[in-house]
C-alpha cells in the first residue's frame, strides 16, 4: 500500500521570496543531499516537474535557484534534515505557498501514520526567524 504525505504551508508578508525563505530553510539545518545528488526543479520548467538530478555543488545549485527566483518560477528542490536522510521535495512559489511532499524515509507513529510533528518542529521555528508570518499549516495524508 502507498502512502502519499503532504505539508502545505501559507505565508504572508510584503514580500513573498522564496529563495528568501529556502535560504532560511537551508542555513536551518536542511541540505540539498538526495542520494548524493541534487534534485531541482530546471529554469524554465514551466510547471512540467521535471526534475533534474546533479553532481553539482551546493553553491552551484543556489546559483540555478536564484536564477528561477529572478524569473519568478517556482522553486523545487529536494532537501533532507542535517544527517538524517529524512526529508522529501520541498516546491515554493510567489504567492507565498510552501509544499512539502513527505518523501524520504517519512517519519511515522504508529499505524504508519507520519509523524507530523517531527517536520513542523524543523521547518516552522525558521520561517519565523525572518519577517513572514504564517498564515495556514495543512497536512494531507492518503493511504
Amino acid at each position: 500500500m502507498s502512502i502519499s504525505s503532504g505539508l502545505y504551508v501559507k505565508i504572508v508578508s510584503n514580500d513573498n521570496s522564496p529563495m528568501e525563505i529556502l535560504e532560511l530553510i537551508y542555513q536551518a539545518g536542511w541540505n540539498f543531499n538526495d542520494h548524493g545528488l541534487k534534485a531541482y526543479l530546471p529554469i524554465h520548467d514551466n510547471d512540467d516537474f521535471n526534475w533534474n538530478f546533479d553532481a553539482i555543488s551546493d553553491e552551484e545549485l543556489l546559483l540555478i535557484l536564484n536564477h528561477k527566483n529572478s524569473l519568478r518560477e517556482m522553486l523545487g528542490v529536494v532537501l533532507t534534515w542535517r544527517d538524517s536522510n529524512i526529508g522529501g521535495e520541498f516546491l515554493l512559489d510567489f504567492e507565498g505557498g510552501i509544499t512539502v511532499s513527505l518523501s524520504i524515509n517519512r517519519q511515522i507513529l504508529l499505524e504508519n501514520i507520519t509523524n507530523v510533528n517531527w517536520y513542523l518542529e524543523r521547518i516552522i521555528p525558521f520561517i519565523k526567524l525572518g519577517d513572514f508570518e504564517i498564515e495556514n499549516i495543512r497536512f494531507e495524508e492518503y493511504f
